[in-house]
């Protein structure tokens, strides 16, 4: 069993979505403001009420502190399949947020889309790891966590309203989702697994496609002071 603490993706992130490359040791902030999802019970929406991108920017910054806590087994299987439950119990965690607070009807159909995909893909995972022996010797978390740490560095500057900042963190921590899977599908050996990566893929992709109009004002939902350069990137990966 090896426990991996990667504690700079947590400084680099929290530094990204803050502004303050000062800021090292708040990874378990704001995450009171957070509600935490049952996601093997009945559906509940029942969120706090943000003020601020503080909110959502306190889920993500629980989720990859949960995940830098998590005793990795080297089954590449079995990481990815709790790595990717604790990232789908984030976007849970960050729609409900949007479907308590927001007011955009287009983006709380999206966040409850998210939530029935994310649960969807929970059962299946929590069914694969009741059932699976680990076994492997893989580096498969380690690259995962050190491909956060990269993609988190990006530059973001907070502001506008709750359905602004929903569209905008979610759409960072959707391609995370979708970075993961294609890092795993890479030496993936189990279909259930393989089968998750791949919906990840393709819902996160048809997501973001949606959130994107609430970026750039297409819509007419202007987003000043928004700047998310350095996503693109991440496009560029294979399957």
């Amino acid at each position: 069993m090896k426990r991996i603490f990667v504690l700079g993706a947590s400084v680099v992130w929290l530094a990204a979505c803050s502004g303050n490359d000062n800021q090292t040791a708040t990874t378990e902030t704001t995450t009171e403001t957070a509600t935490h999802q049952d996601t093997s019970g009945a559906s509940s929406n029942t969120a706090a009420t943000p003020t601020s991108g503080a909110d959502f920017q306190g889920v993500m910054s629980k989720m990859m502190s949960d995940m830098h806590g998590m005793t990795m087994t080297q089954d590449q299987d079995h990481d990815f399949a709790m790595m990717m439950k604790e990232h789908h119990e984030g976007a849970i965690e960050m729609s409900n947020i949007e479907l308590s607070s927001g007011s955009n009807a287009e983006l709380k159909q999206v966040a409850q889309k998210i939530i029935d995909d994310s649960r969807k893909d929970i059962t299946e995972l929590d069914a694969f790891m009741k059932n699976h022996q680990p076994n492997g010797k893989s580096d498969f978390a380690q690259k995962s966590m050190e491909q956060m740490m990269k993609g988190s560095s990006m530059n973001m500057n907070h502001g506008g309203s709750v359905d602004q900042q929903f569209a905008m963190m979610m759409s960072m921590h959707h391609q995370q989702g979708i970075d993961m899977a294609r890092l795993y599908l890479k030496s993936a050996r189990s279909a259930e697994t393989k089968k998750v990566a791949n919906n990840t893929i393709q819902a996160n992709t048809e997501d973001n496609k949606k959130l994107a109009k609430f970026q750039n004002g297409n819509s007419g939902t202007d987003m000043p002071g928004h700047n998310m350069n350095g996503m693109s990137g991440h496009d560029s990966m294979s399957h």
